[in-house]
């Protein structure tokens, strides 16, 4: 939840546990906080604190790997069952996992969907 402030500082990027599930949405957020755009840096960590919500689901610092993995899993990216010493989610986890994907699921159903207002003017986008 960093990353726009990091790059405002002078970084070149982050380590974006989150952009393993949602790519363009951080570099969504990179682009926007390189161009100095504000409001589209707030609306789009609006969707990153959003998706931090999983980060709650399993309480501990690295239990976080696990709610993330089953997130991973309900989107088709790998199989559920993270590796060893993690759980793998329960049906009340992951439940909790898909309410806090159907918030964010503009970003799971449009590679791009920052309105077109918010994107820099020339900008040339990329699909992968």
């Amino acid at each position: 939840a960093m990353l726009a402030q990091a790059v405002r500082d002078g970084a070149h990027g982050g380590i974006c546990g989150g952009a393993n599930l949602l790519p363009s949405l951080f570099t969504s957020l990179y682009d926007a906080a390189l161009r100095a755009d504000d409001a589209a840096v707030n609306e789009l960590q609006s969707d990153v604190l959003t998706l931090a919500a999983l980060y709650q689901i399993r309480p501990g610092a690295d239990e976080c790997i696990a709610s993330l993995k089953g997130a991973l899993s309900i989107v088709g990216i790998c199989g559920p069952t993270p590796a060893e010493p993690f759980e793998p989610m329960d049906e009340h986890e992951r439940k909790r996992v898909e309410e806090v994907l159907a918030m964010v699921e503009r970003w799971l159903t449009d590679p791009h969907p920052v309105p077109e207002s918010l994107a820099a003017p020339n900008a040339q986008r990329t699909t992968q």
